[in-house]
C-alpha cells in the first residue's frame, strides 16, 4: 500500500471516528441547559421569517443565527413544534437538530483538513483530524444544541482559509474565509476575535497589499451577514446598538464575576483545561507553546483568545471549546516532531483515554473529566466543577416509571430535565411535592437532601453521583420560607 493511500485510509477511520462518537445515542443523551430555550427561538425566528417579520429574526443578543436556521429547518421538515412537552416529539425533533449540527461540524472538519494539508502537509492535517475527533469533552460539546462549536467550528475554518490565502493568493479562499467569519459572528460574538486576528495579521504580513484581501473578505462578510440575519437589515441601527451592549456586557456584567475572583478568575481557563482535555494534548500543547519550530501565528492567537476568554467576567468551562482547535493544532506540531516510537506510544495513550471516557461517561461526554485531574471529586472541592443538564435527561426517564400524578420538584436545571419527563413537575417546593431533583453544581459542591431527605437513585458518571432524585417521604420544612 502506497504512503498516499494510506493516508486517504486513515483519514477515512479517523473521520467515521467523528460521525460514529457523536451520533450514537443521540436524542436520550442531554438536553444541554440551553438546548430547549434555543428551540423555542427557533421557531420564533422561523415565523418570523413565513410571514416576513424579519425585525424578529434578531432572538438573543449571541445572537445564534447559524443554529436556529439548522433548527428551523428541522422544525419546518417535522411541522411538531407546539407538541414539545409531555410528549416523544422534543426527543425526536432534538436528536434531528443534534444530527444537523454534527454533520454542519463534519463538513467544516473535512475543509479544516484540507487547509491543512495544503499548508502543512498530510500527516499534520491527519494528526489534527484524529485529535478533534477523539478528544473527549469537545465531542460531547459538540453533540449539544448549543452556539459553541458551531462558532468555533466556522472561526478557525475562516482564519485557516486566510492562511491559506497569504501562501496562494486565491481570491475564492478570501472569499471563503469571509462567508465562514459572518457564520461564526452569526453563531456567537466572541468569534469577532477571530476577524480582529485576521485584520491584524493581514496588515502586518501584506501591509500596502493587505487592502485588497481585507475588503474582499468583509465585503464577503457583510453580505453573508446580512442576507442569513435578515432583523439586521429590517433595523439595522437597533440590533447593532443590542449586539454592541451584548460584547460589553460580556466582558462586565456576569454574577460569575463575583463567584470567580483573583486567583480563580485569572487562572480560570488553564484550570478548566487542565481538567477537561486528554492529558496527552495537554501536555504537547504545552510542549508546543514552547518550542520555537510551532506557527508562531498560532501561539500568538491560542495567547490572544486566552487573554480575551480572561477578562470576561462570563466563566463557564464550555467557553473553553473556542480553545481547543489552536491547542490541539499546537499539540499536533509538537507530536509531529518526534519519533515514530513515541509518536505511536501517545497515540495509543490518547486512545486509551477516549475509551476510557467512553466506559465511564457514554453517551454524556460532556461530563468528561480528565482522570490526570483527579476527575469530578477535585473539581468539586476546588469549586470548578459544572452541571450544564448532564444527567438530568436519566434522571427524568427513571421518573417516568412513576405514576404520572406524582409531582416532581427541579430546583436547578429545570429545562434539562422538563423535556424528557412526562409526568407533573414545578419550579416551586410545596408539600404536595413526591421527588426532588438535586444535583451537584460549582456553588453546591454537595448534595444534602436540602428538601427531602431519603436518596431513592442516583445518576451521574460510573462510580460518581451528579444528580440525585430523592423521595419525599419525609418532607424537611421549605428552606426559603
Amino acid at each position: 500500500m502506497t504512503i498516499s493511500n494510506k493516508y486517504w485510509l486513515l483519514l477515512a477511520f479517523t473521520f467515521a471516528l467523528f460521525l460514529g462518537l457523536r451520533l450514537h445515542s443521540l436524542g436520550n443523551d442531554i438536553s444541554n441547559s440551553d438546548a430547549a430555550r434555543w428551540h423555542r427561538r427557533s421557531i420564533k425566528f422561523l415565523e418570523a421569517i413565513k410571514t416576513a417579520n424579519y425585525k424578529e429574526t434578531y432572538q438573543h443578543y449571541q445572537p445564534g443565527v447559524t443554529l436556529m436556521w439548522l433548527d428551523a429547518i428541522n422544525f419546518q421538515l417535522n411541522k411538531s413544534w407546539p407538541y414539545l412537552e409531555n410528549s416523544d416529539e422534543y426527543v425526536k425533533i432534538n436528536r434531528q437538530t443534534q444530527q444537523l449540527i454534527t454533520f454542519t461540524l463534519f463538513a467544516l472538519l473535512l475543509l479544516q483538513t484540507q487547509l491543512l494539508r495544503i499548508m502543512y502537509g498530510k500527516r499534520i492535517s491527519l494528526l489534527y483530524s484524529f485529535f478533534i475527533a477523539t478528544e473527549p469533552y469537545l465531542l460531547g460539546i459538540d453533540r449539544w444544541v448549543h452556539l459553541t462549536s458551531l462558532e468555533t467550528y466556522f472561526g478557525f475554518t475562516a482564519m485557516l482559509a486566510f492562511f491559506v490565502y497569504i501562501n496562494k493568493k486565491n481570491p475564492l479562499l478570501a472569499i471563503l474565509s469571509g462567508g465562514l467569519l459572518a457564520l461564526a459572528v452569526l453563531s456567537k460574538l466572541t468569534s469577532l476575535i477571530f476577524a480582529v486576528f485576521i485584520i491584524i495579521t493581514c496588515v502586518v504580513i501584506l501591509r500596502k497589499r493587505a487592502i485588497k484581501p481585507l475588503l474582499t473578505i468583509f465585503t464577503t462578510f457583510i453580505l453573508v451577514f446580512v442576507l442569513l440575519f435578515p432583523a439586521f437589515g429590517a433595523a439595522p441601527l437597533e440590533v447593532g446598538t443590542n449586539l454592541l451592549i451584548a460584547v460589553t456586557k460580556a466582558v462586565g456584567e456576569d454574577i460569575r464575576g463575583q463567584y470567580f475572583t483573583g486567583f480563580k478568575s485569572l487562572f480560570y481557563y488553564p484550570i478548566i483545561l487542565f481538567f477537561k482535555l486528554s492529558a496527552v494534548t495537554l501536555f504537547l500543547a504545552i510542549m508546543s507553546l514552547t518550542n520555537k519550530k510551532s506557527p508562531l501565528w498560532l501561539k500568538v492567537f491560542f495567547s490572544l483568545l486566552l487573554v480575551v476568554l480572561t477578562l470576561a467576567d462570563k466563566k463557564i468551562d464550555r467557553y473553553s471549546i473556542i480553545l481547543f482547535p489552536s491547542i490541539v493544532l499546537l499539540a499536533v506540531f509538537a507530536l509531529n516532531q518526534l519519533n515514530t516510537k513515541l509518536i505511536a506510544l501517545l497515540l495509543v495513550t490518547h486512545f486509551f483515554i477516549l475509551v476510557f471516557g467512553i466506559y465511564k461517561y457514554s453517551p454524556v461526554y460532556s461530563a468528561f473529566y480528565s482522570p490526570i485531574s483527579g476527575s469530578e471529586q477535585i473539581a468539586l472541592k476546588t469549586g470548578f466543577y459544572e452541571n450544564s443538564g448532564e444527567y438530568f435527561a436519566q434522571a427524568a426517564m427513571y421518573l417516568n416509571t412513576k405514576p404520572r400524578d406524582e409531582v416532581v420538584f427541579i430546583p436547578n436545571n429545570y429545562e434539562a430535565f422538563s423535556y424528557f419527563h412526562k409526568g407533573k413537575r414545578t419550579r416551586e417546593f410545596s408539600p404536595q411535592v413526591n421527588y426532588v431533583v438535586e444535583s451537584v453544581d460549582f456553588d453546591r459542591p454537595i448534595s444534602v437532601g436540602t428538601y427531602c431527605n431519603k436518596l431513592e437513585k442516583t445518576f451521574g458518571p460510573k462510580g460518581i453521583p451528579v444528580v440525585f432524585v430523592y423521595s419525599c417521604q419525609e418532607v424537611k420544612p421549605n428552606p426559603i420560607s
